[in-house]
């Protein structure tokens, strides 16, 4: 991340940095970019849309979220949500369509 938004002229003009994926239920990868991001690019969002399988993974990726939501670069729109991430080979699925809201 840190390559692309130094050396990519196109990335310095993001200020939302958009991460969709399975972030796991106790978001290592999306605190470790907070903190990257807060060292160099002070200036920039990130917005989270996670899919979690299991409730109570959902549960504690929701717990985890409310306590990265206080940091200033995570947006306050940033979600997770319980779905199987194989839903979204099916064009029609209820996921796809959380995805594009």
């Amino acid at each position: 991340m840190d390559f692309l938004i130094s050396r990519c002229r196109e990335y310095r003009e993001i200020n939302i940095i958009k991460y969709f994926g399975l972030p796991g239920e106790e978001l290592l990868d999306i605190n470790y970019f907070s903190k990257k991001l807060s060292a160099k690019s002070s200036d920039k969002t990130i917005l989270v849309h996670g899919f979690i399988d299991s409730a109570n993974g959902k549960n504690q990726a929701e717990a985890r979220l409310s306590e990265l939501l206080d940091r200033e670069n995570i947006s306050k729109e940033s979600k997770v949500e319980r779905f199987n991430f194989h839903a979204l080979a099916d064009k029609k699925s209820l996921a796809i369509n959380k995805i594009k809201t």
